[in-house]
This record gives C-alpha cells, sequence and structure tokens, in this order.
C-alpha cells in the first residue's frame, strides 16, 4: 500500500483544531482543567499549533485513577490539552490508518462500533458450527512501541508527523519500550492498529470462515473443532513472535452454545444482558430503591433513577429476566 503524505500542516489548521477542542470537551465542560482552557482557547489552540509545527510539543505527564467496575484497574489519561492534540491527530490521520483494517475489525470505526459487532457475530453463529474466542493478556500495557512505529512507518512517510507520534507513543510507556494509556484517544486508533497483523494472519494465512475483533477480543469460526484446535496453535504463535503479545482465555465451542461477546450472552438471534450488566441494574435499582426508603429523594427523581439503571440494559433482549428480577424483588410504589 503506498504510503499516505499526510503533513503536520494538516493536523495543525485552524478547523482542525478548533473542532478537536469540541470534541475533546464535549461532555467535560464542567471540569476545572477544560474551563480553564475554554477561558482564553483561542490563544492556546494556535500556541499548541505552533508547539507542534516548530518541533517543541512534548506530552505533560499523564494523570492516574483507579476504577473499580467491572475490575480493579489503573487508568492513565493525557490530560486535556494533549486530549486536543490527539483529536486533531486521529481525525486526520484515522481515516488513513483505517484504509488497511480489515472489515472484520469494529473498534474505532465510524459506521461500526459495538452494535454492528454484535450483529456480525450473531450471523457467524448462525453460518459456522465452531468458534474459537481469545484476547490479548494486559493489553494495553503489552503494545510494544518499537514494532507499532514500524508499522506508522510503512503507513506515514512525513518524518515530523512521524516524530509526533513516537512522543505520544513512547511518553505513556510502562517500561522504556512498552504500553499505550488505556484513558487516550490516540491509545484507541494505534492498539487497533498494532492487531491488524493478526486479522490479516486469520484471513489470509488461516483463511477462517469468519471473524470479528472489537479491539483485543477476537473470534475466528471454523467448519470443525479440529480446525480450531490448529489455529489455536498458530494464533499464539503468531502473536507471540510477530506482535510480542501473549493471547490467553481461549474457548473452543459450538456455535449453538452461544458466545459470551462485549458484555453480551449471544445465541444467532438473540442478545441476552451478561451477568455485569445484570449486576450493574440490580445494583442501580436497589441503591435508588433505598434512597427512596430513607426519604432522600422523591418519586419522580426515582423514576429517572430507574431510567438510568435500564441503560446497562440497552440493546438487549432482558425482557424475560426483568419479569423474573421483579418478581424476585418488587419494585417500590412511588
Amino acid at each position: 500500500m503506498k504510503r499516505s503524505a499526510v503533513t503536520l500542516e494538516e493536523i495543525c489548521l485552524w478547523p482542525n483544531l478548533a473542532q478537536a477542542f469540541w470534541r475533546a470537551a464535549s461532555a467535560k465542560r464542567q471540569r476545572a482543567e477544560v474551563r480553564a482552557f475554554e477561558a482564553d482557547f483561542e490563544r492556546k489552540l494556535a500556541d499548541l499549533g505552533r508547539e507542534v509545527l516548530q518541533g517543541r510539543y512534548f506530552p505533560a505527564p499523564l494523570q492516574q485513577f483507579t476504577v473499580y467496575d467491572p475490575k480493579t484497574r489503573c487508568i492513565r489519561a493525557p490530560v486535556f490539552r494533549d486530549r486536543i492534540l490527539h483529536h486533531a491527530l486521529m481525525a486526520v490521520i484515522g481515516p488513513e490508518l483505517e484504509r488497511s483494517w480489515v472489515d472484520d475489525s469494529f473498534a474505532c470505526r465510524l459506521g461500526k462500533g459495538t452494535g454492528a459487532a454484535i450483529k456480525r457475530a450473531q450471523r457467524n453463529l448462525r453460518r459456522y458450527p465452531w468458534y474459537l474466542q481469545f484476547d490479548v493478556v494486559s493489553f494495553f500495557d503489552s503494545i510494544d512501541h518499537s514494532r507499532l512505529m514500524a508499522r506508522l512507518r510503512r503507513r506515514f512517510r512525513n518524518q515530523p508527523l512521524l516524530e509526533l507520534c513516537r512522543r505520544i507513543i513512547t511518553a505513556y510507556g510502562l517500561d522504556s519500550n512498552r504500553g499505550l494509556p488505556i484513558g487516550a484517544l490516540s491509545s484507541q486508533y494505534f492498539a487497533n492498529h498494532s492487531l491488524e497483523p493478526l486479522d490479516r494472519f486469520l484471513q489470509e494465512r488461516l483463511r477462517v470462515k469468519a471473524m470479528v475483533r472489537y479491539m483485543d477480543d477476537g473470534i475466528g469460526w471454523f467448519p470443525s473443532r479440529l480446525d480450531g484446535k490448529r489455529a489455536q496453535e498458530k494464533i499464539e504463535s503468531f502473536a507471540a513472535a510477530e506482535l510480542g503479545l501473549k493471547l490467553h482465555r481461549f474457548r473452543l465451542q459450538r456455535s449453538d452454545r452461544g458466545l459470551s461477546f462485549l458484555g453480551l450472552r449471544l445465541d444467532g438471534r438473540n442478545a441476552y444482558p451478561g451477568l455485569r450488566r445484570r449486576r450493574l441494574y440490580r445494583k442501580g435499582r436497589r441503591a435508588w430503591e433505598r434512597a427512596w426508603s430513607l426519604g432522600e429523594i422523591e418519586g419522580p427523581e426515582l423514576q429517572r433513577g430507574f431510567s438510568a439503571c435500564l441503560a446497562a440494559l440497552d440493546g438487549t433482549d432482558a425482557k424475560a429476566w426483568r419479569e423474573k428480577e421483579l418478581k424476585f424483588r418488587e419494585p417500590v410504589d412511588a
């Protein structure tokens, strides 16, 4: 594939920087760092653009915080100013990266996403008898900077652009040559791009009947159990040798047994809420009921809380489960 001629000048065009600011600020306008930047955003955006064009831009230290759902994780995220640049960068190079991705990769892509990935997985469950599912151990923390940069050099030819990407990538590693922060938009694109060789291996070398990948959660379909078993060894070896990644949670199963994917339990026609989504709904509903019973909220607020809890079940066939749940624990009368 011919290398792209994208330049820093395209990234630092004022309309692109301004749009990047508003995208980065979306739903975060009340945060102190966002308000501080917005108070003088024209000057600060111009300064950011000049730093990038003159080669003086370096990412700031990461912000760190801990999340506990669905498991305890340390999240590292860039400061707001750096997030603006990430949006500006990906608005330009994101489509160029995507041109090399296979159609069965669904993360970080306009018109795809989780809903499309689920529908494709259900279609494959109906068509093919066996699937092999896997994901990557500590995916974001394990991405090799050197391998990623080598892939970017094969995609882009502008050296200042590649140097900017290198600074963004290497600034956030857990050690000298590995790791991307989960909370950065650039990481989502770079991480997805780093697994493109694995997609090609599945399709072109193993010739899987079908596949779906959403970030590091991958599934390939096979005509028999033996084909899937043979493929597992080859996939594991390829990921280790070519990508420096370790795969785990392999699951080789018949398609008519269903599939757990993206927080849902799928069969060929239906998408049921997975355990985590059911727990979120149950926990949220009981918390709102407790607050109402203690007199901390009024009826209308309780109803809004119930509506928020239902968001955990969006896109799922949860009616039967909800009816069973309500019989087990009847809702309060608001």
